[in-house]
C-alpha cells in the first residue's frame, strides 16, 4: 500500500490526537490518585486528633475526680479545727496576711471580697432588744485565684495552721482551659471574739 503525503499527514495528525488523550487520561488518573491518598491522609490525621482529645478528655476527667476528691478530703479537714478566733479589730491584718500568703504561694488572686450577710429582720430586732445576743457576725469572704494544684492544695493547707480560725465554706476548682493550672474559688469565714 501506497501512502500519499496527505494520508501520512492526516495519520501523523491523528496520532498527536491519539496521544493528547492518552496524555489528559494519563493525567487525570495521576491527580485523581493524588486526591484519593491526600482525602485518605487527611481522614487519618482528623482520626488521630478525635483520639488524641478522646484520651487528654479523659485523662482530664480523670485528674478532676481526683482534684474534687482531694477538695472534700482537704475541706472536711480544714471544717473540723477548733475554732481561734481573733478580735473584731484585727480582720483587715488577717485578710493582708492570708492575701500575702496567696500570693507567696504562687496563687494570682482574681478577686477577693467580703460577703454581705443576709440578715433576717426578726434575728435583728431579737438582738437590738436582748442584751444577751451578739450582734457581731463572723465575717465571711469570697476569693478567686488562678494557679497550680499544689500551690492551691499547699496554700488551703496552710490556712489551718494559722494563729487565727478560718473555716473554708467551700471550694470550687476548675481546669483552666488554657492549661494554666486550677482556678479555684473558695469562700471561708474568720471568726472573731
Amino acid at each position: 500500500m501506497k501512502l500519499d503525503r496527505a494520508t501520512i499527514l492526516a495519520m501523523m495528525q491523528e496520532d498527536k490526537s491519539l496521544k493528547k488523550e492518552v496524555l489528559t487520561s494519563v493525567l487525570l488518573i495521576v491527580v485523581l490518585i493524588a486526591v484519593v491518598v491526600f482525602s485518605h491522609q487527611q481522614k487519618v490525621i482528623q482520626t488521630t486528633r478525635a483520639n488524641a482529645e478522646r484520651e487528654q478528655r479523659k485523662e482530664i476527667s480523670q485528674k478532676l475526680e481526683h482534684y474534687r476528691q482531694n477538695e472534700r478530703n482537704l475541706q472536711n479537714k480544714i471544717n473540723g479545727q477548733t475554732p481561734r478566733p481573733i478580735r473584731a479589730d484585727q480582720i483587715d491584718e488577717v485578710q493582708k496576711e492570708i492575701l500575702a500568703k496567696m500570693k507567696k504561694d504562687g496563687l494570682d488572686v482574681q478577686t477577693l471580697n467580703r460577703l454581705i450577710p443576709a440578715i433576717d429582720p426578726k434575728q435583728k430586732q431579737a438582738a437590738d432588744k436582748k442584751p444577751g445576743i451578739k450582734k457581731q457576725e463572723h465575717p465571711d469572704f469570697e476569693a478567686t485565684v488562678v494557679g497550680s494544684w499544689e500551690a492551691t492544695v499547699k496554700n488551703l493547707y496552710e490556712m489551718e495552721r494559722q494563729s487565727f480560725l478560718v473555716n473554708v465554706r467551700s471550694v470550687k476548682m476548675e481546669a483552666q482551659s488554657t492549661g494554666a493550672g486550677m482556678r479555684t474559688t473558695f469562700r471561708y469565714r474568720v471568726y472573731v471574739l
